[in-house]
């Protein structure tokens, strides 16, 4: 069994997960009279989940944003330090959102340096998207986005995320998502990332909730929310390994590994470690061609003979008739 560093168990209560794994909320001018990071009773997941609220008037510094968002602090687990391979997994559900925008709308991020997005979560014109890269290193490294769905099919469903980080100078990252039945709906590799460099910066850090674009679409009265449940990091890469932790299950006691995910993924790094080498990729394209046309001969070979005996098959049955 694969053991987790830390375990965000939302039945212990959400302040006293805060202090326990040093993680804060983000500076903003909360509505008042209402909770804002709340637990509660998920009857379909089957155990505690944390609920994120967002109101209207729940403001960042900059006025122009909404934002009620928690961060990993320096001494928290739930970090990506130099040097060492980290995976967060946690099961998703949007409980309520009324309205979009054509602005960001982030629901998760691991923040690097001095702030940028080595990764990011996002609901964007109604899809649910991850957006890797588009952090600064003197260049940008890549920028990628991956829909997962639309809001009209996610709406009040339970998506498993696992994001695994490799955080070295060849360093990579990876972001899968699951559905309640375990299936992986979309993956995403991305290798030789230089992680560790000066701009990403001594360790990465989760920043999750609700943050987005403030604009007049949102409503005075209207609430958005969103569910989070079996949060936890590892020192192991666990899409690399097929494991993770299935829907309904309080603790993780009974996680699984999906061996035919891992044999999936394993074709597919064989295939890009191949075309990572150009010469070594051409060269096996002229062996499956080469491979390709001595069947092709063989078989035509075979049909060959086959109607040779019989043409003179019939010519002797013919001839002995006569």
């Amino acid at each position: 069994m694969t053991t987790p560093l830390a375990t965000l168990d939302w039945s212990k209560g959400v302040e006293s997960q805060f202090d326990e794994h040093d993680i804060k909320k983000m500076e903003t001018n909360y509505h008042d009279g209402f909770d804002h990071f709340e637990a509660i009773e998920d009857p379909d997941i089957q155990q505690t989940v944390m609920r994120v609220v967002l109101h209207k008037e729940d403001l960042d510094s900059d006025p122009e944003k909404n934002r009620n968002e928690i961060n990993a602090n320096d001494k928290s687990q739930f970090r990506f330090p130099v040097n060492t391979i980290r995976t967060v997994q946690y099961w998703y559900k949007i409980e309520h959102i009324s309205y979009f925008g054509s602005g960001f709308y982030h629901i998760f991020q691991i923040k690097v340096g001095l702030g940028s997005p080595l990764c990011t979560v996002s609901i964007k014109n109604g899809d649910l998207s991850a957006n890797p890269g588009d952090f600064d290193h003197g260049a940008k490294l890549f920028s990628e986005r991956i829909n997962f769905g639309t809001y009209e099919d996610l709406i009040g469903k339970w998506v498993c995320i696992t994001i695994a980080t490799k955080n070295t100078p060849d360093g990579y990252l990876k972001i899968q998502f699951r559905d309640t039945s375990g299936k992986v709906i979309r993956n995403f590799e991305k290798f030789d990332i230089p992680m560790n460099d000066e701009a990403y910066g001594e360790s990465g850090r989760i920043r999750m909730g609700l943050y987005r674009k403030r604009d007049d679409g949102f409503k005075d009265d209207d609430t958005h929310s969103v569910l989070i449940a079996n949060m936890s990091m590892y020192d192991t890469d666990l899409i690399e390994s097929g494991y993770y932790v299935p829907f309904g299950n309080a603790g993780g006691a009974a996680a699984k590994t999906c061996t035919c995910t891992k044999r999936a993924l394993s074709r597919e790094r064989a295939v890009r470690a191949v075309k990572a080498v150009p010469e070594m990729y051409a060269r096996a394209q002229r062996v499956v061609r080469l491979a390709k046309v001595t069947v092709l001969i063989v078989v035509l070979g075979l049909c060959t003979g086959v109607y040779w005996t019989y043409v003179q098959y019939r010519k002797r049955k013919t001839a002995g008739r006569g």
